[in-house]
């Protein structure tokens, strides 16, 4: 593997603007443009398509940009394509995507087991809040060499395999559903096939998390710690006809309040990356 896809950087280092890829329709998207955008995703672990629909096919372009990604993921509000929508609808309180609240620094699928977990998750903005709706992004890789050098006992726990277990929410407060796993490591030596770390990281009140040993608490919030400074994350606004495309191998995602009732919409495709071997997983362990 090229050693310069490390995907470490931070806001000093990574202008928002150098993510973007600039297309037309996705299925005219030529083979030197569809290589750009897989080079952005191995350069950083993310890249964001500038692409422009046809009137009325918006959510068919996301679909088809999937088909470059690998199979679609099932998750619990998805229809028949895999599609999520992102935006306030009623009847979902225990989902936090479907709210106008923030969404705190994670991973995707955190509570699937390793094999269903998406490599890629991709968000298609229909129509943006005037107030809010920023994303955010933060670097695993990053992370991961700052707390070598400062935290390394830290880091030393969230790399165990057992140090933590996760379930999702049910409906009702305080509930929670079966979906959930026991037993991951937030940095994961094991899973990937080319030797690189995976991240997976969730803290929110969202999830219940159930972390061992009682040590590991502290290293959990060192990294959120870490992972909510302004210095660690690149901020922007995703505009409509733009397609987020994040590696969910090795970057952290998150999306601050955005005003109720605006009318915010944004489509979610969660994709397996199987067959996709222009890609290059996780990240390797930074020096």
């Amino acid at each position: 593997m090229s050693n310069k896809f490390t995907k470490l950087w931070d806001h000093k280092t990574l202008d928002p603007q150098s993510l973007v890829v600039e297309v037309g329709r996705v299925n005219d998207m030529s083979p030197r443009q569809i290589a750009k955008m897989y080079e952005t995703v191995n350069l950083y672990g993310v890249a964001i398509l500038q692409h422009a629909p046809r009137p009325g096919q918006t959510v068919e372009e996301l679909v088809d940009l999937g088909r470059l990604f690998g199979n679609s993921v099932v998750h619990d509000r998805a229809d028949e394509r895999g599609l999520v929508v992102v935006a306030e609808l009623s009847g979902y309180g225990e989902f936090v995507g479907a709210s106008s609240g923030p969404h705190l620094m994670h991973t995707g699928g955190t509570f699937m087991p390793w094999k269903d977990v998406p490599r890629i998750v991709l968000l298609q903005c229909e129509k943006q809040s005037r107030i809010g709706g920023r994303s955010m992004l933060a670097s695993g890789a990053s992370a991961f060499r700052y707390l070598k050098h400062h935290e390394p006992e830290a880091l030393k726990l969230l790399m165990d395999p057992q140090v933590f277990s996760i379930k999702r929410s049910a409906r009702g407060v305080g509930q929670f559903a079966n979906t959930g796993v026991t037993g991951k490591a937030v940095f994961d030596t094991q899973q990937l096939e080319n030797g690189n770390l995976w991240l997976t990281f969730r803290f929110d009140g969202e999830i219940k998390l159930d972390i061992q040993p009682d040590a590991a608490v502290e290293a959990f919030d060192k990294l959120l710690n870490y992972f909510n400074r302004s210095e660690s994350q690149i901020d922007f606004k995703l505009q409509p006809n733009q397609i987020m495309i994040c590696d969910n191998t090795s970057v952290v995602h998150a999306r601050t309040a955005f005003q109720a009732g605006s009318g915010r919409k944004l489509n979610r495709l969660q994709l397996d990356g199987v067959g996709i071997k222009e890609l290059h997983w996780g990240f390797p362990q930074p020096s």
